[in-house]
């Protein structure tokens, strides 16, 4: 969260009979000011409400780091920039008209309970949202797995046919005694590989008189067959070669004791074969790469889908415990019986909120009297639900917490 000026400001300063009017003179061309739904709850004891001070601002701060995490993980998975809303509602507006809801949190209760109901339902949204995302991102995780796979390079298990798409397989050969090899190198070698492959494995062929075959030994390799088909991002080469078939162990062997690599095209995608075969071999990039990318759309959309319903539940969830909040200190500030004004104040333009702190400040003495002792809750009630976790400990003579309702 922003160390600038916090957006909203919730206030409580005593007297509920004029309380709205006087706020309205006082922040009056400063800020806006909106009224803010604050139940008369169930006090209990002294010791009690102390109690209840501290565990609320520390579930002020996880229900906060839970709306943090869900905006984070919807900012991966939005596609369309489409903000995100409770009950309906713009983040804004939903604050600056907030209600109590009395059929979800019933207001005569006690807060130590409404408390506890409400951290319950921040954790099961946290840990549902956990479950979300593990499952969005192992799908990712495949994803990223198969498009590696796919878009590897022609050193790796990458379908050959995929660097050279406009090349057509009938045209290698595969008869009774020649076939077309493919080798890969690295463009460094690529001079030494041109000036040497016809001399590749040149001792296993006989090309002597039929009585002597192996008097004139030479290579298998067809002269002048190289053909380059592609290079790859990492700056391998593909060439492919004609050879006499019943050596290309023999060859193949030759190949790697030079230092390049004899690849094969995948079953079913040399001549012969058919594009569904190849796409049926579970083993085939193409097909995994479009498994994992209709896995990880499905992911994405039930995240996606979960992010929209159970937001606006945290949200509320924030809120409620904001109300609390300002009860419980405003109780502990201003004493029984119940007796205070709560307000909604949205600042102005920026460096105005010095002004409007004054204002507030004189305000408040005004209505206790300059001499009015220091409250069990002045110190340390201000921004105690930074998304750091932090309180500012910054005091001030009323009951007052900033927030911004949603990140940066």
């Amino acid at each position: 969260m922003s160390s600038e000026a916090p957006e909203y400001i919730l206030v409580a300063l005593p007297g509920a009979s004029d309380g709205w009017r006087n706020l309205e003179k006082t922040v009056g061309g400063l800020a806006e000011l909106f009224k803010f739904d604050v139940p008369t709850l169930r006090v209990g004891t002294l010791e009690k409400l102390m109690s209840a001070g501290d565990a609320l601002a520390k579930a002020d701060v996880s229900i906060e780091s839970v709306l943090r995490k869900i905006e984070r993980t919807y900012g991966e998975v939005q596609v369309n920039n489409e903000p995100l809303t409770v009950e309906g509602d713009p983040v804004q507006h939903f604050v600056q008209n907030f209600r109590w809801n009395t059929a979800k949190y019933q207001s005569t209760r006690p807060i130590d309970e409404l408390i506890k109901l409400l951290m319950q339902n921040g954790q099961k949204i946290e840990d549902e949202l956990k479950e979300a995302t593990i499952v969005f991102q192992e799908a990712k995780q495949v994803l990223n797995i198969a498009s590696r796979k796919k878009g590897g390079n022609l050193m790796s298990t990458s379908n050959l046919l995929d660097f050279m798409p406009n090349v057509d397989p009938i045209r290698f050969q595969d008869s009774e005694f020649l076939c077309t090899v493919f080798v890969v190198l690295s463009k460094s070698s690529e001079e030494t590989f041109l000036s040497t492959y016809e001399q590749l494995a040149d001792d296993s062929v006989g090309y002597g008189p039929a009585d002597d075959r192996m008097s004139v030994l030479g290579s298998p390799v067809v002269p002048q067959s190289a053909t380059f088909l592609a290079e790859d991002a990492d700056n391998y080469l593909l060439y492919s070669m004609t050879i006499l078939k019943q050596y290309k162990d023999v060859f193949t062997q030759a190949a790697q004791q030079a230092r390049f690599m004899v690849r094969e095209l995948r079953p079913g995608s040399a001549a012969g074969g058919s594009a569904a075969s190849a796409a049926a071999d579970n083993d085939d990039p193409k097909a995994k790469l479009s498994q994992a990318e209709n896995e990880f759309g499905e992911a994405k959309k039930q995240l996606q889908r979960w992010i929209m319903t159970h937001y606006g539940e945290a949200f509320i969830a924030w809120m409620h415990v904001k109300t609390i909040r300002v009860f419980v200190e405003a109780v502990l500030r201003y004493g029984l019986p119940v007796d205070f004004t709560a307000a909604l104040i949205k600042p102005g333009k920026k460096g105005g909120e010095k002004k409007l702190r004054d204002r507030l400040a004189d305000l408040h003495a005004s209505l206790v009297g300059e001499d009015a002792h220091k409250g069990v809750g002045d110190v340390g009630n201000e921004s105690a639900g930074a998304s750091a976790g932090l309180s500012r400990e910054v005091y001030y003579p009323y009951v007052s917490f900033t927030f911004k309702p949603t990140s940066e």
